[in-house]
């Protein structure tokens, strides 16, 4: 991989023979010769000194050649390796037994007695997904701040979701009213080292549909 950066002067830039001796590291981990090739999360973590009064490379274009490079370490080694960890969530999950909540097609809720009310089949399969959208929703508010989401270099900020997160734990929790509306009123700003906006966007998503479920339940109970 080559990459070409604009040379700054007189604004913020990195240093030049930090990120050419990185670079380095990285063709060397790309082309299978070096010992020990990086890893994504080392991509995602180094930092570079800041120049202003000599001449940098341009902080965008090196932040985005980044995030190209730790795309690709990633395809190649497993997404931040943690593909085997999310299937372990998933079959721990699911208990001992991993079919117990599929039936033989694979297919969730679904019963296996032919003589099964269909009505009450989709409805217990409408409860099953309810219930697993619900666990999604609220698995990020229950994790640490600052670490509900994948970092990314350039990113939605991070304290002004966590703002949005713990609001949506208040409201799942009856404490506050929070509408499907104002989920996704919000507009982030993107800055340095935030959350991947594709998987805050894609929660977002799939709170607001939570709360509009729960919205319809409500009404059907008047």
């Amino acid at each position: 991989m080559q990459w070409n950066f604009t040379r700054t002067r007189l604004r913020e830039g990195y240093s030049i023979a930090d990120v050419d001796a990185f670079l380095a590291l990285v063709r060397s981990s790309l082309d299978g010769t070096a010992a020990v090739p990086l890893t994504p999360a080392q991509v995602r973590e180094q930092q570079f000194t800041t120049v202003r009064l000599r001449e940098g490379y341009d902080e965008d274009e090196v932040d985005a050649a980044l995030d190209e490079i730790e795309a690709r370490l990633a395809a190649r080694g497993g997404a931040w390796g943690s593909a085997g960890t999310r299937g372990a969530d998933t079959r721990a999950d699911r208990g001992a037994n991993p079919g117990a909540d599929r039936s033989p097609d694979g297919n969730p809720g679904r019963s296996t007695d032919p003589g099964a009310d269909p009505e009450e089949v989709r409805a217990a399969a409408d409860r099953f997904a309810d219930a697993r959208a619900e666990a999604d929703v609220k698995a990020v508010t229950l994790r640490p701040a600052g670490e509900r989401f994948a970092s990314v270099r350039r990113g939605y900020p991070r304290d002004t979701v966590d703002a949005l997160v713990s609001r949506v734990a208040e409201a799942l929790r009856g404490r506050v009213r929070l509408t499907p509306e104002e989920v996704l009123a919000d507009r982030f700003d993107i800055a340095r080292r935030g959350y991947d906006r594709a998987e805050v966007d894609a929660w977002r998503d799939r709170t607001a549909d939570l709360l509009i479920r729960r919205r319809l339940d409500d009404a059907a109970g008047d």
